[in-house]
């Protein structure tokens, strides 16, 4: 058999709710909460999404905050209710929302009003590397030295820079 939740009041505009499942405790005093909400996320009715909401305090309130959203048409947003692309990470507060971490390593990716960002952490032994069909064809090392080759394992030095292979220009 299926569960069907449903709101019979729902009206037809954007952001109107379908129907929700809310999480919480009924102890009052510990009070924690969260909801998954069918949301309308355009001009058609039955174009609905769904909306993630959490609870951002930790004393009691019962206020709830979208924290991710998925669109009618697919589209993931994390910090936004309006998500542009398939994923959509969205923080005003970092310059790196978005971090692949595997425990002592990670990669982060962000931008500010000055810059796009990516960063490698965690005191990786070659920093950043960027690569085209599994051959390291680019690395920038800790030290600031920046090696371009086919996978370069020697950090150049601080603020050095050096090329495997061969070198052309034009003018």
């Amino acid at each position: 058999s299926d569960l069907h939740i449903g709101n019979d009041t729902m009206s037809s505009a954007v952001g109107a709710y379908a129907g929700s499942i809310s999480f919480g405790s009924t102890d009052e005093s510990n009070l924690q909460a969260a909801s998954i909400v069918a949301i309308q996320t355009d001009t058609d009715p039955n174009e609905i999404g769904l909306a993630f909401f959490t609870q951002h305090s930790q004393f009691g309130s019962t206020n709830l905050a979208e924290s991710m959203r998925i669109s009618n048409d697919g589209k993931v947003g994390i910090g936004t209710a309006s998500p542009s692309s398939k994923l959509h990470v969205e923080d005003t507060s970092s310059t790196s929302p978005l971090r692949a971490y595997n425990g002592s390593h990670y990669a982060a990716m962000g931008a500010n009003n000055n810059a796009a960002w990516i960063t490698a952490g965690g005191s990786p032994t070659h920093g950043l590397r960027l690569s085209a069909g599994g051959n390291g064809a680019l690395s920038v090392y800790a030290s600031r030295g920046v090696a371009i080759g086919e996978y370069p394992t020697t950090d150049p030095g601080a603020d050095n820079f050096t090329v495997a292979g061969n070198v052309s220009g034009s003018s």
